[in-house]
């Protein structure tokens, strides 16, 4: 008979057990009871035993517990204490009745007594609390496994609760308040608590209410503490494993019913299957949602058949992954059948996409191999080629062990390719020829270099074939040596390399035209820059040598009015004037001498080692003379000149590259200077390029330290000297030099391309001037801005403008009158039409120095003419001008077009442009260009609107 704990009771209970009348060996399999009854009864003596794997009676499919016998001691007596699974189960076989010889009567070994002792055996520590009193009674076991002394510790619930590691303390805290409130009835928690040495250690503990007999209304909490650290490493170290494995473990149970749960699953297992973790664990089903909608009948009908037959379930299966696309996925899983009807399979799952991918190349591969095999005997049979295996053995003979069909049908022989060794396999070769054919594959095995030899045959019909042959040679262990190639006919080759042998020569010549084509101009036939490029660099490279002089003298040439000849007479005279350049110069420079065409009507001419500036002046003087002479095109004359600019160095490795800037610099002085000029380079003209380059480094500086300020000029109206408003005009703050105007840095601004930055600064600049000349109660009618065509459609400069206009300011471009006559395009006149569009009015500068048409006027429909300073200067003392005013003024008024005047300098101006119709003055005699401030300060002079 037993007595056992209530682990010990749920445990039989489950495995349809009852103890009631039972005997210990007879709850145990039937091949386990003998043993468990020779321990019961070594035990007896007082022995502690142990028995591995010790089976309960019920199904073959029930787990095994490791059995601990422990001997208790009781009224003399020793009996078994069986401890087996987790939670720990206990039972103890109940004692006999023991004669007391005394009184004969029997005393009975206490139930409770035992399962004390049984549980002191087991490791438990017991404990039960009064919730009145909060005192705790405990036996010494859980003393001990805190790692103190029995009976040493004044032991009460908050002292039990300061023991359990603060993270932990709500557990335990939440169980006891539930007991309490008798809302709950059994609670088993884990949580860490601090053994006396400090060292922190998990425990489970098992609590339930109770009451004591006799004492109604009395409550206690009774419990039981297990050490489980042991085994909640051991977990932890499964776990991290399983969560390590490249795939996932799990556990799946399917119900009699049909329900599925999944009571375990390694952390890769909502990775691999793109659930949410949660969501899966509340849920078993959705562990399929994302199987493929044509794999998952597969899956679901291979779990159905494993249930059945309780066979290994092992399937592949593709996946759409939410976040990682399509993969494929297979699960090894082995079922077990439990006694309640329900199924547990214990599987693994793993990505696979990796090893089906390879699989399918691998597949894909051996297909390949298999056509590419089937392709190579194909074109073995039907190459042009003829494909052998020749094996020179050590002896020195020679076998064939391989010939295709088209190598017989080479070699002359007859019937099918060769399928046996055959010896004297090139007995057809030239004798001529097989002394070096020999020698070629005897040298071949010898180095194992790639065999190549060309050689003569007497094919069919005796008639010589030429022949190639190459072979990749291989020796073996035996020192045999395999050549695997081909032969080729190439009779009809070497037929055509005689035939190309004697195209070489035609192609060589070729070729040398080709070359002076690449060097030279095909117009003109001078060189042209990519040839004068090399001689430049080829006279640096003789100089810095010493094979030739240093010393160089470097003319450059630039046609005048070449652009009028072709837009006049057509691009066909334009090629005549070249043409015409091109032979002047041949006949005018010496043999040694250099003459290129560089550009489009640009050239140059490197004299000769050793000649001087004097020698390039007569040079340019015969060129000049010659460009003289009229030359005629369809009748008409072709008017042109030139522009020469000479640089001389005495040693070029000192000036390098810079003898052509020197050169350039020169004859842009002569374009500059009227046209049809000769300029030496002089020490003024390197003066002037060394100023250019400091001045590009200070306007670079400029750019960064912010120096360039609009000022501004006003325009006043002449009816009632009012301000009509002003002309923003561009000045740089020098640090050193004060305020600069344009025309004194400007030409280096266009080169180094910084003038749309700069525009972009005073348009910036002017309209915060604007706003705080608003803010100060001076608002300006109108600002206007000079704009070149090619800037007038910048969207910077648009946007920019536009917000100035947003104000109570308008904007103008100013543009000039060439413009009139240079840009008559459908894109300038789109351009016209999206700066109105934005708001912002046109005006024509310093129109009457121009040829601008009035229908050109009429096109553009400026807002305002703004007559040059010239013409307006001289209306004092000129009656032409003033008379040139006045018809510019009645142009003006028939087109509804306003008139602004320049160069206003004295009273006598403002009355006669006025008196003349000018609506607008602008001039020194109101105001020079000022700065922010200085407006300012003149704007309450006049009649000005305030804000």
């Amino acid at each position: 008979m037993l007595c056992a704990n209530d682990a010990a009771r749920r445990i039989f209970a489950r495995e349809g057990e009852a103890l009631e009348g039972k005997s210990a060996p007879a709850l145990f399999h039937p091949e386990d009871a003998a043993r468990i009854a020779t321990c019961c009864d070594r035990v007896a003596s007082g022995q502690a035993l142990a028995l591995p794997d010790i089976r309960l009676r019920g199904p073959a499919a029930q787990p095994a517990f490791d059995l601990d016998f422990s001997p208790v001691e009781e009224e003399g007596r020793i009996a078994a204490v069986l401890v087996f699974g987790e939670p720990r189960a206990v039972c103890v076989p109940r004692l006999p009745p023991i004669p007391d010889i005394r009184t004969g009567t029997c005393l009975k070994l206490q139930q409770y007594e035992l399962l004390q002792m049984a549980a002191e055996t087991a490791g438990f520590g017991q404990w039960y609390l009064d919730t009145g009193t909060q005192r705790i009674k405990a036996t010494d076991t859980l003393f001990r496994m805190l790692g103190y002394q029995p009976e040493k510790i004044d032991l009460d619930l908050p002292w039990f609760l300061s023991r359990i590691h603060p993270d932990d303390r709500h557990v335990a805290e939440a169980a006891i308040d539930g007991l309490i409130a008798e809302s709950v009835g059994v609670r088993r928690d884990d949580y860490r608590m601090r053994c006396k040495d400090g060292t922190w250690r998990w425990f489970q503990n098992c609590v339930q209410r109770a009451f004591l007999p006799g004492s109604p209304g009395t409550n206690v909490i009774c419990g039981s503490l297990i050490d489980i650290s042991a085994r909640r490493a051991v977990s932890e170290r499964l776990n991290t494993l399983a969560d390590n494995l490249p795939g996932a473990l799990f556990e799946r149970q399917e119900s009699v019913s049909g329900s599925v749960s999944l009571p375990y699953s390694s952390a890769k297992m909502p990775e691999l299957l793109g659930l949410d973790p949660s969501g899966m664990a509340d849920d078993a089903g959705t562990i399929l949602s994302h199987v493929h909608p044509e794999d998952r009948e597969r899956v679901e009908a291979g779990i159905r058949v494993s249930k059945q037959t309780l066979a290994p379930l092992n399937c592949r299966f593709r996946l759409d992954h939410p976040d990682i696309g399509a993969r494929w996925l297979s699960v090894s899983a082995l079922p077990f059948r439990k006694p309640d009807g329900a199924t547990v399979w214990f599987g693994y799952l793993q990505d696979i996409t990796d090893r089906v991918q390879t699989e399918a190349q691998v597949a894909e591969a051996t297909q390949a191999l298999q056509a590419a095999h089937e392709r190579l005997t194909s074109i073995a049979d039907n190459a042009p080629a003829g494909i052998f295996e020749y094996w020179l053995l050590p002896d020195g003979h020679g076998e064939l062990r391989y010939t295709s069909a088209r190598f017989e049908e080479l070699v002359g022989n007859s019937g099918p390719a060769a399928t046996v060794p055959r010896p004297a396999a090139f007995s057809k070769v030239l004798p001529q020829d097989f002394p070096s054919f020999m020698a070629s594959i005897k040298d071949s095995a010898h180095t194992l270099k790639p065999w190549t030899c060309r050689f003569r045959i007497v094919g069919r019909a005796r008639k010589i074939h030429w022949i190639s042959g190459s072979a990749i040679p291989r020796r073996k262990e035996d020192g045999t040596v395999v050549f695997t190639g081909a032969l080729t006919d190439v009779t009809k080759d070497v037929e055509r390399e005689t035939s190309l042998a004697r195209a070489h020569r035609l192609a060589e010549d070729m070729r040398i035209r080709n070359e002076h084509q690449a060097l030279h101009d095909g117009l003109t036939g001078l060189p042209n820059r990519r040839y004068y490029d090399q001689m430049i660099a080829q006279r640096m490279q003789d100089a810095a040598d010493g094979t030739m002089p240093g010393d160089c003298v470097l003319i450059r040439i630039d046609l005048d009015h070449f652009k009028s000849v072709n837009d006049t007479l057509g691009h066909e005279a334009g090629d005549q004037v070249l043409i015409r350049v091109g032979e002047v110069l041949r006949r005018c420079i010496r043999r040694v001498d250099f003459a290129a065409r560089i550009g489009g009507d640009e050239f140059s001419i490197i004299l000769g080692a050793g000649h001087s500036v004097s020698d390039a002046q007569e040079t340019v003087k015969r060129i000049k003379d010659r460009l003289a002479e009229p030359l005629l095109y369809k009748g008409r004359p072709c008017r042109f000149g030139a522009s020469f600019g000479i640089a001389h160095a005495e040693d070029m490795t000192e000036v390098g590259g810079e003898l052509q800037l020197f050169a350039d610099a020169a004859l842009y002085r002569a374009k500059d200077g009227g046209r049809n000029r000769v300029e030496l380079f002089t020490a003024e003209l390197h003066r002037d390029i060394l100023h250019d380059r400091r001045l590009a480094a200070e306007l670079q500086d400029a750019l960064e330290n912010d120096e360039f300020v609009p000022f501004f000029q006003p325009q006043i109206r002449a009816d009632d000297g009012a301000l009509f408003g002003v002309e923003a005009l561009l000045r740089w703050d020098h640090p050193e030099r004060g305020i600069q105007t344009p025309d004194s840095f400007m030409h280096v601004a266009e080169q180094m391309r910084i003038v749309p930055e700069i525009d972009r600064i005073v348009m910036e600049k002017s309209r915060g001037a604007l706003a705080r000349w608003r803010d100060r109660g001076v608002i300006v009618p109108k600002i206007s801005f000079n704009v070149s065509s090619g800037r007038m459609h910048d969207p910077d400069v648009v946007r920019a403008a536009k917000e100035i206009a947003k104000g109570d300011t308008r904007v103008t471009f100013e543009l000039l009158e060439s413009i009139l006559v240079e840009e008559e395009s459908d894109a300038f006149k789109a351009h016209l039409e999206m700066i109105r569009s934005a708001g912002i009015d046109i005006e024509i500068d310093d129109f009457g120095s121009g040829h601008a048409s009035i229908v050109g006027l009429m096109e553009i429909a400026p807002t305002a003419l703004k007559i040059d300073r010239r013409i307006a200067l001289p209306v004092v003392h000129d009656e032409r001008s003033r008379h040139l005013v006045n018809a510019i003024v009645e142009i003006a008024e028939t087109l509804g077009i306003g008139i602004i005047a320049e160069g206003v300098e004295t009273r006598d101006h403002v009355a006669i442009l006025a008196a003349l119709g000018c609506q607008v003055l602008q001039g020194y005699h109101f105001a020079m260009p000022l700065s922010e401030a200085q407006l300012l300060d003149f704007a309450p002079r006049l009649s000005v609107r305030r804000a």
